[in-house]
């Protein structure tokens, strides 16, 4: 670990995941390494469980987002810093096969998340995870945006358009 980079253990996930995004991962780093290091630990956080899909491209690490038993969203990890907007079309197809409107796209440092339902717009919300450790404020916008409780569920198991991301 570089120096200073030491995770204060606590009951905040900010120490560990800082910790992750600025030392433990970097160029080098590939999907399974951030899902296991970097993504898994802030999902399940965030009141998710994850459930890996299998027939993983080597590329990509995929799986779904499940809370109170249901499948809440998808997510997909990248390689380190793989520009997100490559991956686009596989968060945005492996949403839709789950049947959940929202895909969770992690690249190391970044965060977006991909609407699989309103795919013409092609909008997306993206954290810059390193800022969002650091400022007490972009932390709680992603708080309030990603923790399970805000992924309401219709009774198709879709997002329903009350929750805060599809206000966004």
């Amino acid at each position: 670990l570089a120096t200073g980079c030491t995770a204060t253990p606590g009951p905040s996930m900010v120490p560990s995941l800082r910790a992750a995004v600025t030392c433990d991962l970097g160029p080098a780093s590939h999907a399974r390494l951030i899902l296991d290091r970097l993504a898994a630990p802030q999902v399940e956080a965030l009141g998710f469980e994850i459930v890996l899909s299998r027939g993983d491209d080597g590329e990509h690490v995929k799986g779904l987002l499940r809370a109170d038993g249901i499948a809440r969203a998808a997510f997909l990890v990248t390689g380190w810093d793989r520009e997100p907007s490559g991956s686009w079309r596989d968060g945005v197809r492996h949403g839709i096969g789950a049947g959940v409107r929202w895909c969770l796209c992690f690249t190391g440092p970044r965060l977006r998340v991909l609407d699989a339902e309103l795919t013409y717009s092609r909008r997306f919300i993206e954290f810059d995870l390193g800022a969002a450790m650091d400022e007490p404020r972009a932390f709680a916008v992603l708080w309030g945006l990603l923790r399970a409780a805000g992924f309401a569920s219709a009774s198709n198991g879709r997002a329903s358009n009350s929750s805060s991301l599809s206000r966004l």
